[in-house]
């Protein structure tokens, strides 16, 4: 007689054991999710933090062999006069010098001109793709080539100037019988026009820390007596009263940079001048895309109670610290 072979059980997963397989790999991929989440935002964030230290080394490299901060750039892909991505006020070639950013905010705010800084497009947008916005104080943009953009008396000292005939105190000048005066000419007048600009002072931007106060103390001085040509020696520099007073500053703002973070919460789209809506922005995030010529800016370590949420992403230079960085000064010729 021939005996069957018994019946074996078939080979694979209960519905139990793929349910404890199924229940665990989900829980890997949350754990997995929740390391994975902040790493990227931090990533996001450092992306974002080197495009705009890459936009300011070209502001700064422009500015040094240029005298002058580029305008901004309307965010409308579709302009025409100038093209998209060049400076505003540069006309329907791009290559225009404009006289002044002037003082209507929709002419000294914006985007990135990258064409005229000869950067990439990527660079206006931040990591979250949303648009950079650009700002600066209208007198740092001046054509310098313009003699009558006066200038502060930190740039009206003897540093800035040569002797053309130069008299001994008390000496007559043999062609007038009157006291000789020195002949003074001016070093370097298109960057004293940029590094001690006396116009527009009170269209400088202002950036505020948490606590709402400038960040900059002293701001420009407005006073007519702090300002003057460059092209003429008076005051005269070698005079005993010209040294510049401790409390007397030429130093501002010259251009800020502001990422709207990962909310994108008031950042500059393509249909022209809008923005993006700022409804559950910050009271920080909702003046940075305000329009208006003050700016916030909140390191981390400060964001608390109604700016805990605040994440703008902020890069500002002053002349000094445009020079600065080219291995320059704004303080001598």
């Amino acid at each position: 007689m021939v005996r069957s072979k018994p019946l074996l059980p078939e080979s694979g997963f209960t519905l139990l054991e793929m349910t404890i397989v199924v229940t665990i790999t989900g829980l890997m991929l949350v754990a997995a999710a929740s390391i994975a989440t902040p790493m990227i935002r931090l990533a996001m964030k450092i992306e974002t933090d080197q495009k705009l230290e890459n936009i300011a080394r070209a502001i700064d490299y422009y500015a040094a062999q240029n005298y002058r901060v580029p305008c901004p750039a309307n965010p409308d892909t579709k302009s025409a006069d100038p093209p998209w991505g060049f400076e505003a006020g540069s006309g329907k070639a791009g290559n225009n010098i404009p006289a002044d950013c002037g003082a209507d905010p929709a002419k000294w705010e914006g985007i990135v001109p990258f064409r005229t800084l000869n950067i990439p497009v990527d660079w206006t947008r931040d990591s979250w793709n949303n648009y950079i916005t650009y700002a600066i104080s209208p007198a740092f943009s001046q054509d310098v080539s313009n003699p009558a953009i006066p200038v502060h008396r930190s740039c009206r000292t003897g540093d800035w100037f040569t002797a053309e005939v130069l008299y001994e105190q008390g000496v007559t000048d043999p062609k007038t019988s009157q006291p000789a005066k020195n002949v003074l000419l001016p070093r370097a007048e298109r960057k004293a026009r940029f590094c001690c600009s006396g116009a527009l002072p009170g269209t400088d931007i202002i950036v505020l820390d948490v606590n709402g106060k400038p960040q900059i103390a002293i701001p420009r001085q407005a006073s007519p007596a702090s300002y003057g040509p460059s092209n003429i020696s008076y005051p005269d520099p070698f005079a005993a009263n010209v040294p510049v007073a401790n409390n007397d500053r030429v130093t501002a703002p010259v251009y800020i940079l502001v990422s709207q973070g990962s909310n994108g919460y008031g950042a500059w789209i393509s249909s022209g001048k809008t923005r993006s809506s700022a409804a559950n922005a910050t009271p920080g995030e909702i003046q940075n895309a305000s329009g208006k010529r003050t700016f916030v800016e909140i390191p981390p370590a400060d964001r608390a109670g109604k700016e805990r949420s605040f994440d703008d992403i902020v890069l500002w230079r002053t002349q000094d610290m445009i020079f600065a960085g080219q291995g320059k000064s704004c303080s001598l010729p």
